[in-house]
């Protein structure tokens, strides 16, 4: 019994498949070889959740976004898989 119940913790600790998280690959459409990672989540002063990410080519460039756009922002896409 208690087997059954760790299968539905760890369920439950599962991100919805839109939701933002770390590791997860975004790319813009208009540039779609230039693959940025998300490095990290946090909220700005602001109130908003942001995610700040780096280049896959180039780990020195950087850049923040809020979470949001990366979710709803026809411009971003997310990799399959990640």
């Amino acid at each position: 019994m208690l087997k059954d119940l760790a299968i539905f913790s760890s369920l439950r600790q599962r991100r919805p498949a839109g939701e933002v998280a770390v590791g997860a690959r975004y790319f813009r459409r208009d540039a779609p070889s230039i693959i940025w990672e998300v490095q990290s989540l946090f909220v700005g002063k602001d109130g908003i959740h942001y995610a700040g990410l780096f280049c896959i080519s180039d780990p020195t460039l950087r850049k923040t976004l809020s979470q949001s756009a990366l979710q709803h922002d026809a411009r971003n896409a997310r990799l399959s898989g990640s």
